[in-house]
């Protein structure tokens, strides 16, 4: 008894990671203010952990150095990437592993909530050119290490390094190694450094954190042009640095824009990174993003495919599928790219969002509403994921509570608000007609079309049409949002669509509604 208390004791001490100061601690920001559990409820069902799952949880830092815990976060990182390139092994995403740093959460907890039969965990120390890891497999089940070993290498060797242990851990789980990233094992270290450190800062998305990655990256790049890791990830940067503008008008890319000088900035970095590893989902995925953003919607999605079969686990790749499936019209592949998204990152706030808007816009409120309310524990008060909770509500009938969400959210009409719409329509569905239709009249454009639409007025939202300001909205808005299911029949909507590239989209958008009446 005592001996299997004592590997329980060190299942739970090595999930309980050391925090690092606040000036130093980018990777847990986002989520610092979470509940220390968050349920995972259905549809977001509790995936099987099959004997082919594992999470690589945060390695710990145990450097004389804190400073040097990006390194210890980003030999976890790599090794779930290489992991992620195993065939028929579950990797889950690195936003729901780390959830969990700094946690005091027994194992089998952890991978019932990931939804793994295996955890990954160890420590990582650096001491002068040396690094020294120590890596430990642990049976989900009991808590019991099924294997463990240490690594010692030179700081040079560090992608190498991180390679090999997860070789050994495949092998382990009695599996053979997939596609490997043809990586330089050799790297400048100083240059491996500033990749990890701009790595976590990356992770933040915040315009701070964004400008300080590319900041790093650039250094990283400088000192060794050979990692291609640095350039796809300044392509990163620059797509969600585009992607953080409050108002879609002025968001990267724009409506049939792919010659954009901001668009090819982007695929032009990542198409570098590719020249170096041609394996390098991450690019692949970037590219397919920044194309998105673009309205192309064939040559996103076969980027975006690449990047899946080269990495099967790249959850971000997963999730960016879904949303171009939607742009195209294409709700079913839409829903299942999601929820296979949903499956490998089951705490990422904005992977649950969309997941949650497309079963609404699926016609399936009962099944969206558990995804929202887990994606607001995670990120509390974002108002897009509000506005479905208060649209789910609506749908349900429980129109007391989504008009009580209504009347609470922020809406900021002199700037417009992704809520706007939802608390037009649930005020329509309480009887507040006046009030939905006072709401509409304070916003502009796009906002209020679809504001108009929401409080009932399908015939008044006709009027609004204007296809330069809709290019400006979520394609899948325009194809799949039920409050615009009044006005699709109608030919000035169907010409605004045609206008905006959007005929065959809105074609297979149709017969897909069309064969599920749930969403009329």
């Amino acid at each position: 008894m005592l001996g299997l208390l004592a590997v329980l004791a060190l299942a739970v001490a090595a999930f309980s990671w050391l925090r690092r100061p606040a000036a130093e601690s980018p990777a847990a920001a986002p989520i610092a203010a979470a509940p220390a559990t968050v349920s995972i409820a259905a549809p977001v069902a509790r995936p099987e952990a099959t004997d082919k799952s594992v999470a690589v949880l945060a390695f710990a830092n145990m450097s004389d150095e804190k400073a040097n815990e990006y390194f210890s976060d980003g030999i976890s990182e790599e090794i779930l990437n290489v992991l992620g390139k195993v065939p028929g092994l579950k990797v889950t995403a690195r936003t729901s592993a780390v959830y969990f740093k700094g946690r005091n959460v027994p194992a089998p907890e952890i991978a019932r909530q990931l939804g793994v039969s295996h955890l990954v965990a160890g420590t990582v120390c650096k001491a002068g050119n040396e690094v020294r890891v120590s890596a430990r497999l642990i049976s989900a089940a009991d808590g019991k290490q099924v294997w463990g070993d240490d690594f010692r290498a030179e700081w040079k060797a560090g992608f190498a390094l991180q390679d090999q242990i997860a070789a050994r851990i495949a092998q382990n789980l009695q599996l053979k190694l997939g596609v490997v990233s043809a990586r330089n094992t050799r790297v400048d270290p100083e240059a491996l450094r500033l990749y990890l450190q701009g790595r976590q800062f990356w992770n933040l998305r915040t315009d701070e954190a964004l400008d300080r990655a590319e900041s790093l990256f650039r250094q990283a790049m400088r000192l060794d042009p050979s990692v291609a890791q640095a350039r796809s990830g300044l392509a990163d940067v620059w797509l969600s640095r585009g992607s953080n503008r409050p108002d879609p008008a002025t968001r990267l890319g724009n409506f049939s824009d792919r010659a954009s000088p901001q668009i090819q900035r982007v695929i032009a970095e990542a198409e570098a990174a590719l020249v170096q590893d041609p394996s390098l989902a991450e690019a692949h995925a970037t590219i397919g993003n920044a194309l998105s953003s673009a309205w192309d919607a064939p040559g996103a999605l076969r980027s975006l495919r690449r990047a899946v079969e080269l990495n099967p686990n790249y959850a971000s790749a997963h999730h960016w599928l879904g949303r171009v499936f939607l742009c195209d019209g294409r709700m079913a592949e839409g829903l299942a790219a999601l929820a296979r998204a949903v499956e490998l990152d089951p705490l990422s706030p904005i992977i649950l969002d969309n997941y949650g808007m497309a079963l609404l816009f699926a016609g399936r409120p009962a099944d969206a509403l558990p995804v929202v309310e887990r994606g607001l524990l995670l990120r509390p008060n974002h108002q897009r994921t509000l506005a479905w909770k208060t649209w789910a509500l609506t749908d349900l009938g429980r129109k007391d509570e989504a008009l009580k969400l209504a009347r609470q959210a922020e809406l900021t009409p002199a700037e417009g608000n992704d809520m706007a719409f939802a608390a037009a329509h649930a005020l329509r569905q309480a009887g507040g007609v006046e009030e939905a239709e006072a709401l509409a009249r304070t916003l502009a454009g796009y906002r209020r079309f679809l504001a108009t639409a929401g409080s009932g007025r399908p015939a008044d939202a006709l009027q609004l049409l204007d296809p330069p300001s809709l290019s400006n909205l979520f394609i899948h808005y325009l194809l799949f949002l039920p409050a615009l299911n009044p006005v699709r029949s109608d030919p000035r909507f169907a010409a605004a669509l045609t206008t905006l590239g959007l005929t065959e989209a809105h074609t297979r958008a149709q017969a897909w509604r069309a064969a599920h009446p749930q969403t009329s």
